[in-house]
């Protein structure tokens, strides 16, 4: 019997793929922040959520009951599904979930206590929106509760978990938007530093489920009818049990084949989801802009100069939709290397 191998997830790949979520929340940052046009569609989005009416109920930013509704569901999955994983990655996989969910909020106060101000680029803006709250710290919470759920479900598990965490994370967004606590690019760079986070912590997770599989493989490899086939092995009827180390590759097994890629299909409906909302939110932000006269540099400050629907619709896909890019490349970036460490047996 061979048993191959591919080599272990290397760190600075995925510190690389963090530092590349990290750069693109500050240039989300730099555009929102630090230009005029930024400053005005961010603002008066917020401007018009805050004077809307919904059906939804009404969230007191002074509630810290608040949090609780936002963790408490995935808190309880996480439980579950450490308490499923195998007893020697629990640790492991407890460790991953608390990297990133005190990782994106401590980095997500901290930026908002180093960088606490806008600078005035629109003297018409009403003082109170002049305050930077980027990114949302509640958006945050539930981005890096969701992410912590998708770090501890088992390899097979983890499509079906990311769209879920997307759901979650996006749909924070969006309700923390339409009652105008925060700006779009608040919760575009929540997304964007938890996603930064997962990357480093699913690093950890995945050395440790590498070292798992080649402990396990080594183990059934070991046995005296390992690779001998029959009645007594074939059906699991015959009274065989499968031992620890068969269990433990069962439950490490990458995902599923389903299109070119493992968890292909979960990963298009989360970048379909993502373009549609992002698409959906610049059709609303250029509608008004093509009914107003003059240059664009014109026509910006006059669609934007009061509360209208179409700044209501477009800031809730913006709030929502690009939670889904995160879990597209999660799905995939994970899945490959699930699939890549997962040892190939072969008969000889």
């Amino acid at each position: 019997m061979r048993t191959t191998r591919a080599p272990a997830p290397h760190l600075m790949r995925w510190s690389a793929g963090a530092l590349l979520w990290v750069g693109a929340a500050w240039l989300i940052y730099l555009a929102a922040v630090h230009t005029a046009s930024g400053q005005l569609l961010d603002t008066m989005m917020r401007a018009t959520a805050h004077g809307t009416s919904h059906p939804l109920p009404g969230l007191d930013p002074e509630n810290h009951w608040v949090a609780l509704w936002i963790l408490a569901p995935p808190g309880a999955v996480l439980l579950g599904l450490l308490a499923s994983r195998p007893r020697r990655l629990r640790r492991t996989a407890a460790a991953s979930a608390a990297i990133v969910l005190a990782g994106a909020n401590l980095t997500t106060q901290l930026f908002k206590a180093l960088w606490n101000e806008r600078p005035a680029l629109i003297v018409d803006l009403a003082p109170e929106w002049t305050a930077n709250s980027l990114p949302s710290g509640h958006t945050t919470m539930a981005a890096s509760a969701a992410a912590a759920v998708f770090l501890v479900a088992a390899p097979r598990g983890r499509p079906f978990w990311a769209v879920l965490a997307a759901l979650w994370a996006g749909g924070w967004g969006g309700y923390i938007f339409i009652e105008g606590w925060h700006r779009p690019s608040d919760m575009i760079a929540a997304h964007l530093v938890t996603a930064a986070w997962t990357a480093l912590a699913g690093c950890l997770m995945l050395q440790a489920e590498r070292r798992a599989r080649v402990s396990a493989a080594m183990e059934v490899a070991s046995y005296p009818d390992a690779g001998r086939h029959g009645p007594e092995f074939d059906d699991p009827d015959a009274g065989r049990q499968p031992t620890a180390a068969e269990r433990l590759t069962a439950a490490l097994a990458p995902p599923l084949r389903d299109g070119r890629r493992r968890g292909g299909r979960s990963a298009g409906l989360c970048l379909t989801l993502g373009l549609a909302g992002c698409t959906l939110a610049v059709i609303f932000l250029l509608g008004p802009i093509v009914d107003a006269e003059g240059s664009f540099s014109e026509r910006l400050p006059q669609s934007a100069s009061g509360p209208t629907p179409w700044l209501f619709l477009a800031g809730a896909a913006l709030s929502s939709a690009p939670a889904f890019f995160p879990a597209a490349a999660g799905i995939l970036s994970f899945s490959s290397a699930s699939a890549g460490e997962h040892p190939h047996h072969t008969g000889r």
